[in-house]
């Protein structure tokens, strides 16, 4: 027989049995909703932080130099914000590391990814960043770099190159053909031989060119002579050839184009004030001590030819004056010229102490006589002032992504 009161106590256990059981269960329901909403927190900023990188990739698209990358950024996005911050810089590869944040309460959740960007191909930008000297893509003749010459950059060869004595390559040496050294020869990067171009050869797009002289075709033909001091402003049309007599010196007022439908003859000791454009039908010739200022943009349809002490340009940024044409270039003794060169066929640079600091693009076969100095710097031209490179030469940024990883 029970005992009195049995049943009220087994009641009670089973009460007190139940309600540790519901607390149990609610603490583990509570459990698993407060990870979830941690988890949903935690791939929210995921999905915040993989927003950043597709961002930030947009402005390396429009950046020709990542060795100046767009700013650092601290961006609100969504629920959140993502930080950007840039690592491992040069001008074709780049770091980033993205934070992507969340605040729920006080409570704060991130996520960071990292991931590394290089350029693959592009335009002419990339090809100036990475290169002082690049040519012989279009027409691989056998080209030279004579003695004591010094390339501050690297330098490509669409054949084969001959590289004289005591000449200094601070860059990398390559060619799709052979390299021959002489003696006491130095490179500080690699040497490459027998491989494909890095980069196609930019194209120069002569439309607009075209147009301009066509333009000059419907003024009155006849040659001019310039004896005497000018000053220039805006668009000058001539039908015919110019000479510009020795010892005169062209003023321009604001920024003068000089478009001239024959050939262009500079006597010596010619002077030419900044921002000074040129473009010519035929030949344009420069005697000795040309003189011509910064931030100037020279074109011609069938070549240039400058003499003894050439100097055009400036040392900042912007400041050189690009020289272009379809044709030839051909520099003499004693050249100073901050700036851009294209030459479509061939460049040839005879007598001692050549000084070009910019770039130089060819077609065809290069010549760099004794005591030849070359410096690459992308700078002094800035992209936009290179008027008539299209194809290979502009055109969208490509990249490719590697290393993308997840931070802890």
């Amino acid at each position: 027989m029970k005992k009195p009161g049995f049943t009220l106590v087994a009641a009670v256990f089973v009460l007190i049995a139940t309600s540790l059981l519901a607390i149990t269960l609610s603490t583990f329901v509570a459990s698993d909703a407060l990870v979830a909403v941690k988890n949903n927190q935690a791939l929210k900023a995921f999905y915040i932080a993989s927003s950043g990188v597709e961002y930030y990739s947009r402005l390396l698209e429009d950046d020709t130099d990542w060795a100046t990358p767009p700013a650092d950024n601290n961006k609100l996005f969504s629920d959140g914000r993502f930080i950007v911050a840039t690592s491992n810089i040069s001008s074709d590869r780049i770091t980033l590391t993205v934070t992507g944040l969340v605040t729920q309460g006080v409570a704060t959740y991130s996520r960071t990814i990292q991931v590394d960007f290089q350029r693959s191909s592009g335009g002419i930008s990339q090809l100036r960043n990475n290169y002082a000297l690049y040519y012989g893509i279009n027409s691989p003749v056998l080209s030279h770099i004579a003695n004591n010459a010094r390339i501050s950059g690297s330098f490509f060869s669409g054949g084969t190159t001959e590289v004289a004595n005591n000449v200094t390559i601070i860059g990398n040496a390559q060619a799709s053909g052979n390299i021959i050294f002489g003696t006491n020869d130095t490179v500080s990067g690699t040497v490459e031989t027998y491989i494909d171009p890095p980069f196609a050869m930019p194209t120069l797009e002569t439309s607009s060119y075209d147009a301009q002289l066509a333009a000059a075709a419907g003024y009155p033909p006849g040659n001019q002579t310039w004896a005497s001091n000018k000053t220039l402003s805006g668009a000058i049309y001539i039908n015919g050839n110019l000479t510009v007599n020795n010892n005169v010196h062209i003023n321009i007022t604001g920024s003068a184009e000089l478009v001239v439908n024959g050939t262009v003859n500079f006597l010596n000791n010619v002077e030419v004030a900044d921002n000074f454009n040129l473009i010519a039908g035929g030949q344009v010739t420069m005697a000795n001590n040309v003189e011509l200022g910064e931030n100037g943009n020279l074109y011609s349809t069938v070549g240039f030819n400058l003499g003894n002490n050439a100097e055009s340009g400036g040392t900042v940024t912007g400041e050189g004056t690009s020289i272009l044409t379809p044709g030839n270039i051909s520099f003499g003794n004693n050249v100073e010229w901050y700036g851009f060169a294209y030459a479509g066929n061939n460049f040839s640079q005879t007598g001692n102490n050549f000084y070009f600091e910019g770039n130089i693009l060819v077609g065809g076969g290069v010549g760099v006589d004794n005591n030849a100095t070359i410096v690459r710097n992308p700078y002094l031209v800035e992209q936009s002032d290179l008027v008539g490179f299209g194809g290979g030469g502009n055109g969208t940024q490509h990249y490719d992504i590697s290393n993308w990883n997840e931070v802890y």
